[in-house]
């Protein structure tokens, strides 16, 4: 009886067990396909954030081709522009840059005085007057420089009395406003 009773305690407790088991294992099969499923909707999303970013990215593209043709527009349609202005001193020709022909005369045949500007021709036309901030004086395009035709924006050469106060000027970017009259 006893070896009865015993082994009905093992039957039950190894059935107990197998049972615990074969739960745990059904709790694990359902915890990996949930698992996988998630991994799943990670991927997807993954993916649609990658797509998302893409297009993000061509948008940014977008707006900033339209940004740019917008100031270019602006620029054509407007009177006021920023130039890289700086200074020169053809009458001070310490550096021996200027001295191809008259220093006292421009490139368009004016005598070279403080109102006269080197421009660009292409980009600023001789006989253009200028407002440029800061001077209290207007300025006529007259003349021109290598510099300043390679330059790929607006760019003015100021004139000075001396070599070292040209110098002393530096590149400055100011606003520059064509005078109509």
């Amino acid at each position: 009886m006893f070896l009865i009773l015993l082994a009905l305690i093992v039957a039950t407790i190894f059935y107990s067990q197998e049972s615990k088991i074969s739960k745990l294992e059904n709790g694990i099969d359902k915890l990996q396909n949930e698992l996988e499923q998630v991994e799943d909707k990670n991927g997807y999303l993954i993916g649609r954030i990658a797509q998302q970013e893409f297009e993000n990215i061509k948008l940014l593209d977008k707006v900033k081709s339209q940004k740019s043709k917008i100031e270019e527009l602006e620029q054509q349609n407007s009177n006021s522009f920023t130039a890289k202005v700086t200074a020169y001193s053809p009458l001070d020709d310490v550096n021996g840059i200027n001295s191809s022909g008259d220093p006292t005369v421009t490139a368009t045949g004016m005598q070279v005085s403080r109102s006269t500007v080197a421009v660009d021709p292409r980009k600023i036309p001789y006989g253009t007057k200028l407002k440029i901030e800061g001077f209290d004086r207007t300025f006529i395009a007259a003349d021109t420089g290598g510099a300043l035709r390679s330059y790929k924006g607006y760019a003015i050469d100021i004139v000075k009395p001396t070599y070292n106060q040209a110098i002393d000027f530096g590149v400055q970017y100011l606003e520059v406003k064509i005078i109509e009259e």
